[in-house]
């Protein structure tokens, strides 16, 4: 609910645009407002500046309150490199079955 108060947020911003618009540019206050790198500032003018417009103090702060609400962000980039070193598949060989199909590719050979 959270994330669909900040993209009507972005649609007073930016007007009547296609969702995927609307939702990256979302994801982009959202990256901004998490983002550790940033004075607050530089958060605000960065937003200003993704949004094209220029951004009321009042109306910034219910932007860093609805920011502060979502816990569960990740930005993009940091969670596919993650996913790379975290996620695995078990594999589970059956002993039998590698003999077996060795012993197939024996015959093939032959």
């Amino acid at each position: 609910a959270t994330y669909e108060v900040i993209l009507s947020f972005v649609l007073d911003a930016v007007g009547a645009q296609p969702r995927d618009y609307l939702c990256g540019a979302a994801d982009g206050v959202l990256a901004t407002l998490k983002s550790d790198a940033l004075k607050e500032s530089e958060k605000k003018r960065d937003i200003e500046l993704l949004l094209t417009v220029p951004m009321a103090d009042e109306r910034y702060a219910q932007l860093v309150a609805l920011g502060k609400k979502i816990t569960d962000y990740a930005d993009q980039g940091e969670e596919e490199d993650g996913m790379d070193d975290e996620l695995g598949v078990a594999v589970v060989f059956d002993e039998e079955e590698e003999e077996e199909g060795d012993f197939d590719l024996d015959e093939e050979e032959e």
